[in-house]
């Protein structure tokens, strides 16, 4: 046995950790190239119970990202089945056709598998296993397998290890065909058997469920796949892009019990949603920051955690209404355009809003989306909401409004929400459209100068977009956004912009540009260094506070 700080494991670390011959790795991973990881496997990986979004979430940096696809009751045979080994390996191929980034796949199944109702006998297993392997180097990827996540029964105080079957056996196939593995389910079981039964089941998703995991239990084990792949025969590459926390890589060792909020976690270095920064050859340069102020490194300030907590679960949430058919997605959502004639026919009454309902969306606005994304000032809605026509800004704040009040059901309960083209919208989600297609047309109208307001409107209408499903079109005007805030220096910290404002809407709209390219699979338009020249805004603003109601959130 080997003593890793006090921690006493039954099997040496490097038991936990099956490297492989240099010389049988196809794929040679580059520690110059960003990391994307791509998540396979079952309930005990996918969101809500799995350790896949803790792992996203809290262990990435420099750039890293990932995308969890794996699918609660999936086995080897039913993830390929269903489509969602197709949607993986499909993303592997669209980061690596430019040779940019370097794709990690994790492979993790087994608890679904092992079942005798799926009639898939162990060997059965270990054949998928090495088939999705050979695919994953054949799209020129890096494929690690994972056993499967211990389950947390007990009898006489020690873990039931009721997987080692299926553990063992994909712990054979990475041997036999040369490529990285992790004994999660080796380490698991000796953690659980460490901190014992009681602390083990405050992990559980709920009272009567060992297997899945709660918020905290994903960022433990989560974090627990970080700290095995810093540790294996790849970790000098991987830890470049994944790394444990402090606190949690001493519990592992050590063997002690943790429970942090992650959103307190003191190590966690990169937003959830970091996605790949864009080709070389399209980001444009970054000047030197002006005279007199000094470089900033958001990415490794205390004040990046609290904020990019914020956004992310912001997104998460994608203000309290994600559309049902988002949420229930399981593949990697194919997003639709606009049917038009669903939104503008000639049976749907105009969408002319008197001074009552203006004050109202203002209201709803001010009271619901501002304090959850700040980046326009209230006063000065205030002042466009007096104008006979609204100007694009107001248009794209009451598009926005008229879509939460739509899909919240506040539009039924409030009589100044009463609009006749709310309540025609089949389709909840899309209520308020042809205020998103009015401010497109008076932007497009308007002088060729880029100019805040355009940002801003850009930002409120990709968020619309998203909570409507349409993450294609989201991703390009978010795009188009970024090259105006370049041109406005919005990446810069300037002398003469001294209030939070810009700052928050920059790094509003470097999130959702990170968010979309991620869930498609797509370059981000931001690259990382162009995150490191502009500060986080700070916790409240004049106008409004900088909170976030978490009353959903995405897969949860």
């Amino acid at each position: 046995m080997v003593r890793i700080s006090n921690f006493v494991l039954p099997l040496p670390l490097f038991a936990l950790i099956h490297g492989f011959p240099g010389s049988f790795f196809r794929n040679l991973p580059r520690a110059d190239l960003p990391a994307a990881f791509f998540l396979a496997g079952d309930s005990t990986t996918a969101p809500n119970g799995g350790w896949g979004d803790g792992f996203l979430t809290t262990t990435l940096a420099n750039g890293a990202w990932g995308t969890n696809f794996a699918k609660s009751g999936a086995t080897t045979v039913s993830f390929r089945n269903g489509g969602y080994w197709d949607s993986t390996i499909e993303a592997v191929k669209n980061v690596t056709t430019n040779g940019d980034y370097t794709a990690w796949v994790t492979i993790q199944f087994g608890h679904n598998d092992q079942k005798a109702s799926k009639n898939i006998t162990t060997e059965k297993f270990a054949t998928n296993l090495g088939v999705f392997v050979d695919e994953v180097l054949e799209a020129g990827g890096n494929p690690i397998l994972v056993s499967s996540l211990t389950r947390r029964a007990f009898e006489n105080g020690t873990v039931i290890e009721n997987l080692a079957e299926v553990a063992a056996a994909a712990l054979e196939v990475a041997e036999e065909k040369g490529v990285l593995s992790i004994d999660l389910n080796r380490a698991s079981t000796d953690y659980c058997n460490e901190i014992g039964e009681d602390d083990s089941h405050t992990y559980n998703l709920d009272g009567t469920d060992r297997t899945h995991l709660n918020d905290a239990g994903e960022v433990v084990f989560g974090n627990m796949v970080a700290w095995l792949l810093d540790n294996s025969d790849e970790g000098e590459t991987l830890s470049e892009s994944t790394v444990a926390g402090e606190a949690y890589a001493e519990a592992f060792e050590s063997g002690t019990y943790i429970a942090e909020s992650p959103a307190l976690e003191p190590s966690f270095s990169a937003p959830e949603f970091s996605a790949p920064p864009g080709p070389s050859s399209a980001s444009p340069s970054v000047a030197a920051p002006a005279p007199g102020h000094e470089p900033v490194d958001p990415l490794s300030s205390d004040s990046m955690v609290t904020f990019a907590a914020k956004i992310n679960h912001y997104f998460l949430s994608i203000v309290t209404v994600v559309p049902e058919k988002v949420l229930e997605s399981s593949l990697l959502p194919q997003y639709s355009s606009f049917d038009a004639s669903t939104v503008q026919n000639a049976n749907q009454p105009s969408l002319h809003l008197n001074s009552a309902q203006r004050s109202a969306l203002l209201r709803l606005y001010a009271r619901r989306l501002h304090p959850t994304v700040s980046i326009v000032n209230p006063d000065q809605l205030k002042v466009l909401c007096r104008e006979e026509h609204p100007p694009p800004l107001l248009c794209a704040v009451f598009a926005l409004s008229i879509q939460y009040a739509a899909c919240s059901g506040l539009a039924a309960r409030m009589l100044n929400l009463a609009i006749p083209g709310i309540a025609a919208c089949p389709d909840a989600s899309q209520a308020g459209y042809q205020l998103i297609t009015r401010c497109r047309s008076l932007l497009a109208a308007g002088s060729f100068e880029p100019s805040l307001t355009e940002v801003q409107c850009d930002v409120l209408m990709a968020l619309y977009l998203v909570n409507a499903g349409q993450l294609k079109a989201a991703y390009n005007l978010v795009g188009s956004a970024v090259r105006i805030a370049f041109s406005l220096d919005l990446h810069r910290a300037r002398p003469d912009r001294p209030d939070d404002l810009c700052c928050r809407l920059w790094w509003c709209l470097v999130q959702l540009d990170l968010k979309c390219s991620s869930l498609l699979g797509r370059p981000a338009a931001v690259r990382r260094s162009d995150m490191t020249t502009c500060p986080f805004p700070t916790d409240t603003d004049t106008n409004g506070d900088w909170h976030f109601h978490l009353q959903a959130s995405w897969g949860r």
